[in-house]
């Protein structure tokens, strides 16, 4: 039996496992992780929420709408993709003391309409899912020992997303324009055996010891990309953020390149960091900033709608204010810097001590250590709408600190990712204050073997972010 009986042990739990879900919420103080149904089925008790969770799957919906406007603003058609609960699916196998509540019935079409009514493009998956005429037979839509879907619900979920594609004019209009490729589909006669049984681990111990289960048999099929005449050449035109589910093992991926017949790039996130964090980390990366996508595909599961950023029990390392998410992916999503009223200047200390670092803007490769520091002055309070960007090469290092102070608000320590080739890239950050802002920041890169900075400059999110 697996006691839930602090904020931290829950953190544990949660982030311990490998579920595609990041995180969740304790549904009581105690009980198992993993939930026994009838006929071998097993189910992810986080995947049970009632009305208190509505408040919280509000501010997930909003937070998707801006960054979506945010995302149209800078050519990027988003397309929102929410694997449905595996318990609305297959409720008919839950046990006895398990019951769907009216909530957990409902919130598809809540969250399909309140998305689609602030023009956010949702691929309904839960409707095809329900209403499938071999939901349940040889092949079933999710794996019966696992969290996940099935070989046979991804191919159903990418068909989903195609249908909505095509019958949406604008969408298909954003998939004209990008790059085309041929895939083939291939489905084996050959039954696959399944090696993902993660709830099993998570089952309350049996009066017999270990409870065994039969091997999960699922669909096989391949995917094969045919070479061009023109050669393979391969375009990033698509690409899908996801979780677990969009792993290559699940199938997901490929199935979208054969609905969609286009090239992919895929980023997921682990299970112990989640979608907004997964967000975070695709947009600050070279494989967005150098070669944006023209539609981006955000696979989310639907039970982590309500968990928007601030969480409260995600892991401490990746629980964020839900305004400062928005500020830094906005931020980066930015395909234009809008010049800010705020200038910058480099200070004549640390890394940038003389004048030659003043004249250039920026620091030359250097060796660093943990003392060394850039200082970045500001010609007046930076404002919440204001961001700082530059390009950077970091060797050694995975995070650069940025110790942002002013007059009137307290000084704080700000963690930015950052590469670690020797490879410039493109650095974008808020630095949102809940007082006036800060007029000073130090930039420490930490230990690298030849650390730079150059093109700095102070940017401007849009007006009406935050509105």
């Amino acid at each position: 039996m697996v006691n839930i009986t602090s904020k931290k042990l829950i953190t544990s739990l949660i982030f311990g496992v490998g579920f595609s879900s990041a995180v969740t919420y304790a549904v009581d103080e105690g009980g198992p992780v993993g939930i026994a149904g009838k006929n071998n089925w097993l189910f992810y008790r986080f995947d049970y929420s009632t009305v208190a969770d509505f408040k919280t799957t509000d501010m997930t919906l909003d937070l998707i709408k801006r960054f979506n406007k945010v995302a149209a603003a800078n050519g990027i058609t988003l397309v929102m993709v929410f694997p449905p609960l595996k318990m609305r699916v297959y409720s008919e196998f839950l046990p006895p003391s398990v019951k769907m509540n009216s909530g957990m019935m409902d919130q598809p079409d809540r969250a399909l309409k309140a998305l689609r009514a602030n023009q956010v493009y949702v691929a309904d998956i839960n409707t095809p899912f329900m209403k499938d005429v071999n939901r349940n037979g040889q092949y079933p839509l999710f794996l019966k020992l696992d969290t996940h879907w099935s070989p046979s619900g991804v191919l159903l979920a990418s068909e989903a997303v195609k249908v909505t594609v095509d019958s949406t004019p604008s969408l298909k209009k954003a998939l004209d324009a990008t790059p085309s490729a041929t895939y083939t589909l291939e489905i084996s006669k050959e039954k696959k055996t399944r090696n993902s049984h993660d709830l099993t681990m998570e089952l309350p111990p049996s009066p017999q010891g270990q409870e065994s289960f039969p091997p999960e048999v699922s669909l096989n099929f391949k995917v094969t990309r045919v070479p061009s005449q023109n050669g393979d050449q391969r375009g990033s035109g698509v690409a899908l953020l996801g979780t677990s589910n969009s792993r290559p093992w699940t199938g997901f991926a490929d199935a979208l390149r054969y609905a969609l017949q286009r090239d992919i790039y895929v980023s997921t996130a682990n299970g112990d960091r989640g979608s907004w964090w997964g967000m975070q980390s695709y947009l600050r990366d070279d494989s967005f900033q150098i070669s944006r996508p023209k539609i981006l595909i955000w696979e989310m599961p639907e039970r982590d709608l309500r968990a928007p950023p601030n969480y409260q029990y995600r892991s401490n390392g990746y629980l964020i204010d839900n305004t400062e998410w928005l500020l830094q992916v906005s931020a980066m999503l930015q395909a234009n810097c809008k010049p800010s009223s705020v200038t910058a200047k480099l200070g004549l200390v640390g890394l940038a001590a003389s004048s030659a670092n003043q004249k250039t803007g920026g620091v030359a490769a250097r060796v660093t250590s943990e003392a060394d520091f850039i200082e970045v002055n500001f010609n007046d309070a930076m404002g919440k709408m204001d961001y700082l960007t530059a390009r950077i090469s970091s060797p050694g290092t995975k995070t650069v600190i940025l110790e942002a102070s002013g007059s009137d608000v307290p000084t704080r320590r700000f963690t930015a990712d950052v590469a670690t080739d020797a490879a410039e890239h493109v650095f974008k950050y808020s630095l949102p204050s809940n007082g006036k802002g800060y007029t000073k920041v130090r930039i420490y890169p930490g230990k690298t073997s030849g650390f730079s900075l150059r093109e700095l400059q102070v940017c401007r999110q849009p007006d009406d972010l935050l509105n």
